[in-house]
């Protein structure tokens, strides 16, 4: 039976993590400012676990892989939103979206291992 736990506090997006019954983990990260792709995942995206740009949805075998792939999926919904922009000020924007989205990855990891009894190493 699959388990999923939600993650949302204040200046952090919402993640949503579920632990598969095969073990493996799927996350949609929502509430972020901004975000508006005007585009589905592409071929290569797909292939790399991203299912959906909005909301950013991934999956991984691994709690490590699934914080990386969920990084990509954000850096792509960036690339896909109409007007976003560009040069120094939107790439140290676009590392702090990264960073609040990370923690509230493994913020939802961390509460998937508490609330279930489960050893996740990420």
């Amino acid at each position: 039976m699959s388990t999923t736990v939600v993650y949302e506090t204040r200046f952090l997006p919402r993640a949503t993590v579920t632990l598969e019954d095969d073990g493996s983990f799927s996350a949609v990260i929502d509430n972020i400012q901004g975000l508006a792709p005007d585009r589905g995942p592409t071929a290569e995206e797909l292939a790399d676990g991203i299912s959906s740009l909005e909301p950013v949805t991934v999956t991984a075998l691994t709690a490590r892989d699934l914080v990386d792939r969920c990084m990509l999926g954000l850096s792509a919904a960036a690339r896909a939103t109409p007007g976003a922009a560009e040069g120094v000020k939107a790439a140290i924007e676009m590392l702090w979206v990264r960073f609040r989205a990370a923690a509230a990855v493994k913020g939802a990891l961390d509460k998937l291992t508490d609330e279930h009894e489960l050893a996740i190493e990420i």
